[in-house]
């Protein structure tokens, strides 16, 4: 396993301690909601759900491109980690 794969799924579960590792979000610390049931699982899916709701929301377009920035900067884990970040997943 990659130690950016590692990193990614330590953002997800927690770190050994099984604490949640706490990462930036948006300015303000707004996490709009995103819902993800009953949506495809695919990497492009959720990158254009997370980005409508964010807009829904009214998040600045600069916030906006710093979390697709971020969430496309590694693998689907860094995806669904940065989705976990910036959004109130349902």
């Amino acid at each position: 396993m990659t130690s950016e794969r590692k990193a990614a799924q330590d953002r997800i579960c927690g770190d050994a301690q099984g604490e949640r590792i706490v990462a930036a979000g948006f300015i303000g610390g707004t996490k709009p909601e995103l819902v993800l049931t009953d949506i495809d699982g695919n990497a492009f899916v959720i990158l254009g759900t997370a980005k409508k709701a964010a807009q829904r929301a009214g998040i600045a377009a600069d916030e906006v491109s710093r979390f697709v920035t971020e969430a496309t900067s590694g693998d689907y884990f860094k995806l669904v980690a940065s989705c976990m970040d910036f959004f109130e997943v349902l």
